[in-house]
This record gives structure tokens, sequence and C-alpha cells, in this order.
């Protein structure tokens, strides 16, 4: 016969049973857990400063830190700390477990805001130098860290901590002129006191700039010899006083205009020949004809003749006599008295 105590063992014994089947059937961990979210991978940023303006560059990773592909990401963690230098020496970088906290969260960029500022395939950041200062207490050293947000906001590897220090800006080079000239468009400019380096970029349209020569710093310009006829290009010459410290660049925009007179001849000489008077030109650079000019008291010159030997006959007279050299674009250059000679 049931009794009540006897029932109520009995309900514990059923109970106990039920709950060792659904352990044996969910294992030994229990229900099963949701996936490990990938981590991203850290950033590996480059700094460098632009006159008074602090620029980081870096790649954005495609894959996790476990290699699998990386589409998006939720967020960009930039963080900041003073780095008070001694002598232009930077300090050792603080412990990751204290750097990495909200106190030294200097920014925090969406993934949006990041990709807004990708040039050539990377992403620059800039802050003027003004601004980081404040940030860092006064100082101009300053530790960076970066920590990428993955797309569920999962916290990625940290990058290693970097320092900077910022200078005062090296002032650009002045002066930048183009003229063009036989052989190319000549560059030149006046380099700034303290310059190391002075790189001369160009660019067409709106391509990447070209590196045509990184020329020592008291370098005064240089001759671009690929230019071509009629094409405008944008020329930058931009001063460094090492690799991470640059001037504002110096802009110009020019136009290779393969056009520019001969040479003038050497000697124009007026004199009898044969019962005859001839104006005789010594050869001149780039001559394809020469014209052979007259020119009267109280009067301009006049074209005589146009010949491709520099001697041509004229009559006998008192006026004044003069040659100039013609190229192949039709271009003259001056014109040139000739001295009489008599036998």
């Amino acid at each position: 016969m049931w009794t009540s105590a006897s029932r109520a063992s009995w309900t514990r014994w059923i109970l106990l049973i039920s709950s060792c089947s659904a352990l044996l059937a969910c294992g030994k961990e229990g229900p099963p857990r949701p996936p490990v979210p990938h981590l991203p991978a850290a950033l590996t940023p480059e700094f460098r400063q632009v006159g008074a303006v602090v620029e980081i560059r870096f790649t954005l990773p495609t894959n996790f830190a476990d290699g699998t592909p990386m589409e998006t990401f939720e967020a960009l963690e930039i963080y900041l700390a003073a780095a008070p230098a001694v002598k232009d020496h930077l300090p050792p970088a603080p412990p990751a477990k204290t750097f990495f906290g909200a106190a030294n969260r200097f920014s925090t960029l969406t993934e949006t805001e990041v990709r807004e500022r990708m040039r050539d395939g990377r992403a620059v950041l800039r802050y003027a130098m003004e601004d980081l200062k404040a940030a860092a207490d006064g100082y101009t050293g300053t530790f960076w860290g970066f920590i990428l947000l993955g797309p569920q906001g999962q916290r990625g590897v940290p990058s290693e901590q970097a320092s900077f220090l910022a200078v005062p800006p090296l002032p650009p080079a002045t002066g930048l002129t183009a003229a063009s000239e036989e052989g190319g468009l000549r560059l030149a400019f006046v380099p700034p006191e303290g310059a190391k380096t002075i790189r001369v970029t160009r660019s067409l349209g709106e391509g990447p700039p070209v590196v045509l020569e990184d020329l020592p710093g008291g370098a005064t310009g240089l001759l671009d010899p690929n230019a071509r006829h009629g094409t405008e290009y944008a020329y930058a010459a931009q001063a460094a006083s090492d690799p991470q410290h640059w001037s504002v660049p110096a802009e110009l925009r020019a136009a290779y205009a393969d056009v520019f007179p001969p040479g003038e001849p050497a000697l124009v000489q007026y004199l009898p020949l044969n019962g005859k008077a001839w104006v005789k030109a010594a050869p001149a650079h780039g001559a394809v004809t020469y014209r052979f000019y007259r020119r009267c008291p109280g009067e301009d010159w006049t074209l005589l003749a146009e010949e491709p030997d520099p001697m041509a006959a004229v009559e006998a007279s008192i006026c004044d006599f003069g040659a100039a050299a013609v190229d192949a674009s039709g271009n003259q250059s001056a014109i040139v008295q000739a001295r009489r000679e008599e036998p």
C-alpha cells in the first residue's frame, strides 16, 4: 500500500533519473554554446609629420587573426598617452594592461568614418599638432595604440604600442617655378634651411603622385625629361629633416611646351664676294632655315629671303643687314645684325 512518504520517495527517484538522462543526452558540457567570434587582427600604423599635422597611415586587415576572411568591422578604437621626451628621446612604452584603458582612449571611429579616410588603399588619419599636444598634457611626445572592433563588437588584437615625437614644422620650399627648355621641363625652387631631403613628385589628373627624385637638401631644382608636349602636370617639392618629419609641399601646375627659339647665329657678316654683296651667318643650333633681313635708316627690319643655306646674296647698300635662325616648328631666333667686312 502506497503511503505518502513512499510516493514522495518515488517521485524523487523519477526526477533524479530524468535529470541524469537529460545530462547524458546533452553531453558533459551541458547545452551547446554559441561559436566564439573571430578576433580582428592587429593594425601596423606608420607615422609622419607634415607641417603642423601628424599623419597616421595603415592598411586595414582583410582577415581575422585566425586567418578567416573579415569583410567588415564595427569600429576602430584609438588610444593615446603622453610620452615626456628627454633630449628628444622618448621613454619606454607603458604596460599594455594599463595603456589600453578608458583613460587613454583618444577617439573611436566607425567603419564608415575610417573608410572615408582611405587614400590609395590605406587609411590616413590626420591630427593637428596642437590638438594632440592638448590631449597629451602639453607634451609633443605621444604613445599610440589601436584596437579594431569586429562585426559583433568583439575587441580585436591590440596593436603594438607606437611612439611619435612631433617637432617644430619645417618650412616649405619656396619659389617653385617651371620652364620649358630643350630636353624637358626644368623645375627650380629654394630649399628651406634644415632640409636633408627634397622630394620632387609629379602627378597627372587624379592619379597618384610619382616620385621623380629624392634630392639632397641643398638642391635647387631638376629637369623632368619625360614631360610630354602640351600635357599639364601637377608638381610638388617637399622638404624633409628626416624620414618622419616633412614640410608642407610647394605645389605648381605646369605644361611642357616644346616651343623655344633655336640658337642665334654666332656671327653674321656682310661682305662683298665675286662682285656681289652677301650676308653670311654662322650655323645655328636647331636651325633648318635662315631668314635674311634689311633695315634702312628710319625703318624696321624687312624680310628679304628665307634660305636653307646660311648665306644669301643681297644688293649692295648702305642699309644694315641681318640674319636669324628658324627651327622646324617655325620658331625664330633674334635677328643678329651683320658686321660689315670690307675687301
